[in-house]
């Protein structure tokens, strides 16, 4: 049997070939368990929003957590250049496990009173760049990965300047992941 995460790691490999767009928003709790917070995804494809959504629904039937989420319309502001956005919502937080045989490696640990979180998101083939655009196309260079991460107390430290408060967004271009990307930041 296939296992769950191996299906989505497909499901959001075949995003990345596509052209698409996806943000993720996370919590981490002061007992360092991160949880799903809300997915916001749109993908270049025939069909627009409704082949979108059902190639959603029917990943989430497979994976078997189809009734976890809600599946709505997502109408984005402006400065989002893509066509069709959909909302994937828990109905709870829907844990994250930081340990994966496959994809990302989380990691969370103790600098002193601190904690460290490193995020190291999969690296992407370089051929999957060449032939989505090549390297010096246009949209090598856009954000297609938003990362939001919502800390449970202050921030000292993170690989990015995009902060709100204890919420901190990574936003990550295909050409960013032909190398190994790492999400790091250091928190209270």
């Amino acid at each position: 049997m296939i296992k769950k995460s191996v299906l989505l790691c497909i499901l959001l490999a075949s995003l990345f070939l596509t052209g698409c767009y996806v943000q993720t928003d996370i919590s981490v709790s002061k007992s360092d368990e991160l949880s799903l917070e809300n997915m916001i995804i749109s993908i270049n494809a025939g069909g627009g929003d409704a082949v979108v959504e059902a190639a959603v629904r029917h990943a989430f039937n497979i994976l078997g957590i189809r009734d976890k989420f809600e599946i709505s319309k997502f109408d984005p502001p402006e400065g989002f250049n893509m066509e069709n956005y959909l909302r994937l919502k828990p109905f709870k937080p829907f844990p994250i496990k930081l340990i994966s045989n496959l994809g990302d490696k989380i990691s969370i640990t103790p600098v002193g009173d601190q904690k460290r979180l490193v995020w190291e998101i999969e690296q992407r083939n370089q051929v999957f760049i060449d032939r989505f655009g090549g390297k010096n196309s246009k949209s090598s260079n856009e954000v297609f990965l938003v990362v939001k991460i919502t800390f449970p107390g202050p921030v000292d430290m993170a690989n990015t300047l995009e902060s709100d408060k204890n919420t901190y967004t990574w936003r990550i271009t295909k050409e960013q992941l032909k190398e190994p990307f790492k999400i790091q930041a250091i928190y209270r």
